[in-house]
């Protein structure tokens, strides 16, 4: 639903035709129904509303899911999520607020599902599977993504006119089906057990694992909770005990700060956003099926990475991925350089490395970071930590968004591709110096590890100042 969601007025056509599809005639092909914007900034400010309503979305569903339920956070979106798109197929077609307030509000609940779901995967998967599962996370974003392409490029498109404009109001109210499915299967979904066990709901926490069919794997995550001479809350902390709480672990919410500012910053969405231009300016005919190509990559390659993340490992899988991005981006900037604004030369390396690139993106620096963010807070606070590691990822991508055509102007694409690349570098020298690998960890393992020496719950008095309980995960 989020892939399908995001993408389908950003992504569900070529990119060189973003601003066209809202505003152009083309030649007398299109529908006028279909034209809404007058102006490719019209066009360009609905593409990034986006990014604005996930920023709020992020915060107020981190809060939630802690307050609420995983579960429950999840299932509120959903009929926010039908109205958003209802404005945009139904009222949008005549109105430019009705369209730019659906967008918004899609994007606010992009934010809350984007730091909802890792937390409800980590928290009801078994130890052994938990890698392979987040992963899948990234896999369905990527396949609702190609799914949006392909409805917007083929399905609401006259096949027999190439020039016309996506029939985007249908493809809009389509995307209702996946959220309105969600919905359904969130109303018979568990809780996770660990959000009961926070709350000292010890029952429901051992129906839920019966659910899950972890009743042997939960066993030891019960005991304990059940004999831990911890005190217990019954009711989540307040914003003020979850902020202290989080300045207790810096490692922790530094890292899962870090890791999403890198994978922004690695101008991944920036390379898509321009490949067309830049495969265009390379002598490459097929320019235009560029989109599609890249989103059959990234499932293939994510669906790799799926079966690797529990054998390999996550760091292990986040080194070689930027290893390899920051080749691809080195060698890009090399691309750009040779050319002297004659003939095009090496078009096959510009093809290549943005090829690559993407390749070693979802190996690894795609679908980790959101699998590390809900492995590295503390239950009791793993929802508002991991919503505002999600703030600082959909800041990042609007952000870079924004900057790419002033960057290029100032550095011209080379500069532009290597400075991606110095912010590669150095993420790499941060995973390799400062993440540890978490394959095969409990949750509770995962959260020790990144724990102060002097103890998780530990102040500067050196006296706990906030007793709650830690859930071990199986």
């Amino acid at each position: 639903m989020r892939g399908t969601d995001v993408c389908v007025h950003g992504q569900a056509v070529p990119k060189g035709d973003s601003a066209s599809t809202f505003c152009h005639d083309k030649g007398g092909l299109a529908d006028k129904d279909y034209q809404v914007f007058t102006s490719s900034f019209q066009a360009d400010l609905f593409g990034s509303v986006v990014n604005l309503g996930a920023i709020p979305g992020a915060l107020v569903g981190g809060r939630l899911a802690d307050k609420a339920g995983r579960r429950m956070t999840l299932v509120l979106m959903m009929p926010l999520c039908i109205l958003s798109l209802v404005l945009i197929g139904v009222w949008g077609q005549g109105s430019l607020a009705a369209l730019y307030i659906g967008r918004f509000l899609s994007g606010s609940v992009v934010g809350v599902v984007s730091a909802t779901v890792p937390v409800f995967i980590a928290e009801t998967s078994p130890t052994a599977l938990r890698g392979a599962l987040g992963a899948c996370n990234q896999l369905a974003i990527t396949i609702g993504i190609l799914l949006a392409y392909v409805l917007g490029s083929f399905v609401f498109r006259d096949p027999k006119e190439p020039d016309a404009i996506c029939q985007w109001h249908n493809l809009a109210l389509s995307i209702c089906v996946p959220a309105a499915l969600l919905l359904g299967f969130g109303l018979c979904m568990p809780e996770t057990p660990h959000w009961y066990i926070q709350r000292n709901q010890l029952e429901q926490a051992e129906r839920s694992l019966q659910r899950l069919n972890r009743v042997e794997s939960g066993a030891q995550m019960l005991h304990l909770a059940r004999t831990s001479p911890e005190p217990v809350r019954e009711q989540a902390l307040t914003l003020g005990e979850t902020f202290a709480r989080l300045r207790q672990t810096p490692r922790s919410f530094r890292m899962g700060l870090l890791m999403m500012g890198i994978q922004q910053f690695s101008g991944v969405n920036a390379l898509i956003f321009y490949q067309i231009t830049i495969l265009t300016d390379a002598g490459i005919e097929w320019a235009n099926t560029a989109g599609v190509i890249t989103m059959v990559l990234q499932v293939i390659i994510t669906a790799i990475s799926v079966v690797l993340m529990d054998r390999a490992g996550r760091r292990v899988l986040l080194l070689v991925s930027l290893f390899g991005m920051f080749c691809s981006a080195f060698l890009l900037g090399v691309y750009f350089a040779i050319q002297d604004g004659g003939p095009v030369k090496a078009s096959w390396l510009c093809v290549g490395c943005m090829f690559a690139y993407i390749a070693f993106f979802g190996i690894g620096l795609g679908p980790i970071p959101w699998l590390l963010m809900a492995e590295i807070y503390t239950a009791d606070v793993r929802g508002l930590a991991c919503g505002l590691a999600t703030v600082a990822n959909w800041t990042g991508a609007f952000l870079v968004t924004v900057s790419v055509s002033t960057l290029r102007d100032a550095l011209t694409y080379q500069g532009l591709f290597w400075a991606y690349a110095v912010v590669i570098a150095a993420g790499f020298s941060y995973v390799y110096v400062a993440v540890p690998e978490t394959k095969g960890r409990t949750l509770e393992e995962v959260t020790r590890l990144l724990a102060p020496k002097e103890g998780l719950l530990s102040t500067e008095s050196g006296t706990s100042q906030l007793p709650v309980r830690n859930v071990p995960a199986a």
